[in-house]
């Protein structure tokens, strides 16, 4: 290729899996302690999903680990991205180390790991971007682990452990207390047997106390024990977990068991769950309370919150069933999205697209209530299976009426098309544009009016024409700019104007908070620099 040099943009074109998926028709319910399988498979089969896990807590998702294709493998399950909270990275193997779509969450995921390891997979998502590590690091928050201090994780108990493996490796026992009785389920991670371990410590590269350790591991009595069966020489042996002391041991990193063990083991397949404490309509509850704060953006007054929790009802809908259909009066109801994904579909004769894809978090509907539209001017599709609270319009409509509230909604609606129209945001999702939309102005000018711009505030033209001290402009940018420098030139409107503006300090603290608005400016700095002049 001669000196030519070619990038590589990693979210650029989607990569389909070598592999099918079956995926999740119905909506299953969430679990306060759960696993569910995203892969199981050695890694080396490019016909099986490598192995990964989301971890249920209350409703919550942690996943052990980040594998190849994980949107595909999340949305297969129902589990939109907006209910991943953490992650617990237990190496960098590429089979269990593809963090990049981590960094197009609409907030930062906690990664759980030791020092060593979250240090190792910096450098390795940084090299892959030709990035700045400390612009990576940016996109998550790390939280280190040590195998001698449990960690408390919101009521959950996380202790970690150290494997045997080509490279620095750890796994964890997760602890959850129900009604005084603790429940535990042991994901071992990637690890050598312990007849090849015991080799290696005859060697001496190897401590006895970590074979000791991991031996005193395999005879815990854990409700479910996620053990390395893929034997070869990086892997473990099912044959060392026969006298487990655990009530269930599921093997992953293996494709199927040798017939000795199909009738004492499972295996980790994608598609299937092990629960251990199930759900309840609480979680959903909890779920109404947290999202329905994060849409308000300010404390929902007690009452108001109480009234919309105890009137809501709870609709558990298939992958492809249709929610809303447009041209259908509101029937007096709003939506909130508490799992997976939905697409909005604009139908004009035979001709359907896809407007926008709204995830857990979203509301649907809400707006007909807040400008008194009485018809669906799109219809709502699950992308995956999903599950929504259901609330009264009655209801809504006066908490979205109270003077505290409805200016800043009606602000929010106004400015929506805005933000999606604009190149800089149009990629992002919805969730991120009303996260930004809650802290965007929208402005106008007559002509000739006269504009000083700060480094206080960021102005973004979008109808009108101004005129700077340099030149005659249609659209443009002005005050500070993310990553560029400023730009503080007079403007003179020449006609009426309308712009959105942002302040600079509030903006960047949301940038900071919103890996995938994070991800987003700083690839347009590299790579179009002219969307923020």
């Amino acid at each position: 290729m001669g000196d030519q040099q070619h990038e590589v943009r990693l979210e650029a074109t989607p990569i389909v899996t070598a592999y099918s998926l079956q995926e999740d028709y119905l909506s299953g319910r969430l679990a306060k302690f759960s696993v569910e399988v995203l892969g199981g498979a050695s890694g080396f089969s490019p016909n099986e999903p490598c192995t990964g896990l989301a971890l249920c807590y209350n409703g919550d998702y942690v996943l052990i680990d980040a594998i190849p294709f994980l949107d595909v493998h999340l949305r297969a399950r129902g589990i939109a991205k907006n209910q991943v909270s953490a992650c617990v990275l237990t190496h960098i193997h590429d089979d269990h180390c593809s963090m990049f779509p981590l960094m197009l969450s609409p907030h930062r995921i906690e990664i759980i790991t030791a020092p060593e390891i979250f240090n190792m997979a910096m450098e390795k998502l940084a090299l892959g971007l030709n990035w700045e590590e400390s612009a990576v690091r940016e996109h998550f928050i790390h939280i280190p682990t040590n195998p001698d201090q449990p960690l408390n994780y919101y009521g959950m108990r996380i202790e970690p452990h150290y494997t045997v493996h080509s490279i620095p490796t750890m796994g964890a026992t997760f602890t959850s207390n129900v009604e005084g009785h603790e429940r535990s389920i042991c994901v071992v991670g990637d690890n050598h047997s312990l007849a090849a371990i015991n080799t290696l410590v005859t060697s001496g590269s190897v401590q006895p106390n970590t074979q000791d350790r991991l031996r005193a591991l395999y005879q815990q009595p854990f409700d479910l024990l996620i053990a390395d069966g893929g034997t070869g020489v990086l892997h473990g042996n099912p044959a060392e977990f026969v006298d487990s002391k655990a009530e269930r041991v599921v093997f992953v990193h293996v494709e199927s068991l040798p017939e000795a063990f199909r009738a004492t083991f499972s295996v980790a397949s994608a598609g299937k769950s092990f629960t251990v404490i199930p759900g309840d309509d609480s979680l959903y509850m909890s779920l109404i309370n947290h999202y329905l704060s994060q849409w308000v953006g300010d404390p929902v007054p007690m009452k108001w919150m109480r009234s919309l929790i105890a009137g809501a009802k709870l609709m558990h809908y298939n992958q492809e069933d249709v929610i809303l259909v447009q041209g259908n009066e509101t029937c007096d109801k709003v939506f909130l999205l508490l799992t997976g994904y939905c697409n909005v579909v604009h139908q004009t004769g035979d001709q359907w697209r896809t407007v926008a894809e709204l995830q857990a978090g979203d509301l649907i509907g809400e707006m007909a209530v807040i400008t008194d539209i009485k018809t669906r001017n799109a219809s709502v599709v699950a992308s995956t299976p999903v599950t929504l609270a259901v609330f009264s319009e009655n209801i809504f409509s006066s908490l979205a009426g109270e003077p505290s509230f409805k200016a800043g909604l009606l602000k929010r609606w106004r400015i929506r098309p805005h933000l999606k129209a604009l190149p800089i945001f149009s990629a992002l999702s919805s969730t991120v544009i009303e996260n930004i939309g809650s802290q965007a102005h929208l402005e106008e000018t007559s002509a000739g009016t006269l504009i000083t711009p700060t480094e206080q505030e960021w102005w973004i033209l979008i109808e009108g024409e101004v005129k700077d001290e340099d030149s005659s402009l249609t659209t443009g940018q002005w005050g500070w700019r993310p990553f560029q420098s400023p730009k503080l030139a007079n403007m003179l409107s020449q006609t009426n104007c309308q712009w959105i503006r942002f302040d600079r300090d509030a903006f960047e603290t949301l940038r900071v908070q919103t890996p995938q608005l994070n991800y987003r400016l700083r690839t347009i700095q590299q790579q179009s620099p002219d969307l923020l002049s």
